[in-house]
């Protein structure tokens, strides 16, 4: 699968931030969700889904995905802003991963009901109005184990790699501490 004249890229990411990586690491997959789940979370997003069928998402923005920004409401904040904030972090699969899906493989299997196109529809220009491309959108219909993944931690301005071994470690003696203190 080629990315849009993107030749030189070797990974496609799943962007996200710390506060999720102890449910992650601790299924040990990348599980996918539906878009109706996660915007039942957000009010900002009440209503507005792409699709009930769950998927993993994934950009071959290489820096950072602007939708994500969007659908958290972090709009009027800079990258630098929220990545300090959120401590992002994003899982890379190759691009040529046979699971992945692309922009239109995705919204063929997401569904074709006329609420779905039109959610679809509504989507593109809030997505590229936050610095989107949806051709640089991937998906995946299946959990994918974190062995699979390359993993990379937003530290001092870059997108560095972190032993796995090590967060994991890290985060399971974070949590039992604040698991034994009595709120």
């Amino acid at each position: 699968m080629t990315i849009n004249n993107q030749s030189d890229i070797k990974f496609v990411w799943h962007y996200t931030k710390s506060y999720y990586l102890p449910l992650i690491e601790g299924s040990g997959f990348l599980e996918p969700h539906s878009e109706q789940e996660f915007a039942g979370k957000n009010p900002l997003l009440k209503g507005m889904y792409i699709s009930t069928v769950p998927l993993i998402w994934f950009s071959s923005d290489q820096h950072w995905e602007h939708s994500t920004s969007q659908l958290a409401d972090w709009r009027y904040k800079s990258w630098k802003e929220i990545a300090f904030e959120v401590s992002a972090v994003r899982y890379g699969i190759s691009k040529d991963d046979p699971r992945l899906l692309n922009w239109e493989a995705t919204c063929k299997v997401s569904g074709a009901n006329r609420e779905e196109r039109r959610q679809r529809r509504k989507l593109i220009p809030h997505a590229r109005k936050a610095g989107s491309n949806p051709a640089l959108w991937f998906s995946c219909l299946e959990p994918i184990p974190l062995k699979d993944l390359y993993f990379q931690m937003w530290l001092d301005g870059q997108w560095t790699e972190v032993d796995r071994d090590l967060l994991r470690k890290k985060l399971y003696q974070a949590t039992t501490l604040i698991r034994g203190v009595d709120y």
